[in-house]
């Protein structure tokens, strides 16, 4: 009765609808993936769609209510099953071959590539000290991207771009990669930024981390800060990798562009 109800439902929302497509998404056996969302096409020409990724049980294969030209269900069914998309490092200055403690307005800059549609902040790893006491300030923090001068070597965080999303501990020492997860900001090419730490009250905090200055690893645009100044003589950066994912929703909009195209064609 439910799996009818639903029907009915999506039946009823789209009847002007002069061709539509519902999946039967919610009542056969769909496990959804990342970023799920179901598809509808309606009225030739006017596709709205969220796409996602996810699967289908092999014996309940995702089956429209309403006939639909080939073109645009295969479209469709494509955009269904599109896969998450992989993560890209864009940044690395890994791996640490030292360790410091660094003071209040302490951070990292940094200087973004050109990245075309690969712009959305997925994680920053940063790289645990090599030895940690009692006493070094290493968390837990969670992690702050900001604008900052044009100039990589000039600290000056101005408005804050996102927060991770957990909470997380600069140990155990060892050189241990430690998470912080963002939720797709999205950041512009060529442009400076800058990182800190934020202890639950203050931003910008002290913290102990793996750092290194080996040639080809070390930042050319990105500067590390201690008090609002380089230390060490500008020599050092933080050992992290920063890493971002696609724009959503290209490839699902290009394949049903052109399912479209074809069944305007076909009509």
């Amino acid at each position: 009765m439910a799996r009818r109800r639903i029907k009915r439902k999506f039946r009823e929302s789209f009847r002007p609808a002069a061709d539509w497509l519902v999946f039967q998404t919610f009542t056969k056996g769909f496990t959804p993936g990342a970023g799920f969302g179901i598809i509808i096409v309606k009225n030739l020409g006017e596709p709205c769609a969220v796409a996602g990724s996810g699967s289908f049980p092999p014996s309940k294969n995702p089956k429209p209510f309403h006939p639909m030209k080939t073109s645009i269900l295969t479209a469709a069914t494509l955009a269904v099953a599109l896969p998450a998309s992989a993560a890209t490092v864009i940044i690395d200055s890994t791996p640490a071959n030292n360790q410091a403690n660094l003071f209040s307005q302490a951070g990292q800059t940094f200087t973004t590539p050109t990245m075309g549609t690969d712009n959305l902040l997925t994680t920053i790893t940063i790289i645990t000290a090599s030895a940690i006491v009692g006493s070094d300030p290493t968390g837990p923090f969670t992690l702050k991207v900001w604008e900052n001068d044009d100039e990589f070597s000039v600290w000056a965080p101005g408005a804050l771009i996102g927060t991770s999303t957990n909470t997380a501990s600069l140990e155990p020492a060892g050189n241990q990669a430690v998470v912080f997860q963002f939720s797709g900001q999205a950041l512009q090419d060529n442009t400076v930024y800058a990182f800190s730490f934020n202890d639950g009250t203050n931003d910008h905090v002290a913290f102990r981390a793996g750092l290194t200055n080996e040639a080809g690893v070390a930042l050319t645009d990105g500067a590390l800060f201690s008090e609002g100044s380089q230390p060490f003589g500008g020599a050092f950066d933080v050992s992290f990798q920063l890493a971002v994912i696609p724009e959503p929703g290209a490839a699902m909009l290009g394949l049903l562009g052109l399912g479209a195209f074809a069944l305007r064609r076909r009509r």
